[in-house]
């Protein structure tokens, strides 16, 4: 799903998001562990109190097509055999959390500190 239209939301969904660890890349170039997302506690029991749709409703929670990705974690998914849209939830500062999200059941994938697997430039910035 590289091109296209834009990934499609959920319409409804009544339950509140859980987690699943099963798919988190281990390997480079975001090597993702438990441990690195205890200080992140805070912020995915605020994720837990949501349905999909409300977290999608909050400013930088996104859905976003693969081909939309850096080139690295485009060739990182297609090694892993992924090609589904990514969901992007903000934790903090230039901090995301990257997984695919299942009805409303979050597997994740990466935990990306500086932005990098959808880099953007700010206004202003170079």
């Amino acid at each position: 799903m590289s091109g296209g239209r834009k990934p499609q939301l959920p319409r409804e969904e009544v339950s509140t998001i859980s987690w699943r660890f099963g798919k988190m890349d281990a390997e480079m170039p975001w090597p993702t562990t438990i441990a690195d997302l205890a200080p992140h506690l805070d912020r995915l029991k605020h994720f837990e109190g949501q349905t999909p749709v409300e977290c999608y409703g909050e400013k930088h929670n996104h859905l976003m097509r693969v081909g939309e990705l850096c080139t690295k974690a485009q060739n990182r998914l297609k090694k892993l055999g992924i090609d589904v849209p990514l969901t992007q939830l903000w934790l903090k500062e230039k901090c995301r959390l990257w997984g695919i999200m299942e009805k409303s059941i979050f597997h994740v994938l990466w935990l990306d500190e500086n932005h990098e697997v959808y880099p953007v430039k700010l206004k202003g910035h170079r």
